[in-house]
């Protein structure tokens, strides 16, 4: 991403979603080996809004 989302951590788990944050701007997903096409849906359902929520504020 563009800037810093490690406030992106404590809004990923409210949404039920672990992963982690490199480099201050990667967010490192590791999900499980197997996973369904409806998980992974599932997933980019939950993680997407709150990337754009981050995307929208202003840059520090």
């Amino acid at each position: 991403l563009d800037r810093p989302c490690g406030a992106l951590l404590a809004q990923g788990l409210d949404a039920g979603l672990l992963f982690s944050v490199t480099a201050e701007r990667v967010v490192r997903l590791v999900p499980p080996l197997i996973l369904s096409h409806d998980e992974a849906r599932e997933i980019v359902a939950r993680l997407v809004p709150l990337v754009k929520a981050l995307l929208a504020q202003p840059k520090p």
